[in-house]
């Protein structure tokens, strides 16, 4: 059961990805729970930005506009953990982010409600792809 688990949470995150590159704001919509949470630090800057569910998906909206979805499909996972309703990934994404790429560390925390995991906070660490 566990690697069953785990293969969902796996395959959400990956649908997250397609969605989010591609701004598709209803499975967007559907994969962020609506209590989501955001906090993004810009290693350059120092920066730190918080977000909810409505601000990050106008973000990624605004973000992904002229951009080739098959650009910015390139995730590594480093762990995918289960137990009971509760999922974590830890993954590294390389995005465009004003005009530049970007290496992402995320660290994501879901949930399995309504039947399907939904992403309830994510920790970005964004720093220059080397």
């Amino acid at each position: 059961m566990k690697d069953k688990n785990e293969a969902g949470v796996r395959a959400t995150i990956e649908q997250l990805i397609e969605a989010g590159t591609s701004s598709d704001l209803s499975e967007l919509d559907n994969i962020y729970h609506a209590d989501m949470n955001i906090i993004m630090l810009d290693h350059e800057s120092g920066e730190i930005n918080r977000f909810n569910k409505p601000s990050f998906i106008s973000m990624l909206e605004n973000m992904m506009t002229d951009q080739n979805p098959i650009d910015n499909q390139w995730a590594k996972f480093h762990t995918t953990d289960v137990e009971e309703n509760r999922g974590h990934v830890l993954i590294t994404r390389k995005v465009p982010i004003g005009g530049q790429c970007k290496e992402l560390t995320l660290s994501i925390d879901l949930i399995h409600e309504s039947n399907r995991w939904q992403v309830t906070r994510e920790i970005i660490h964004v720093r220059p792809d080397n």
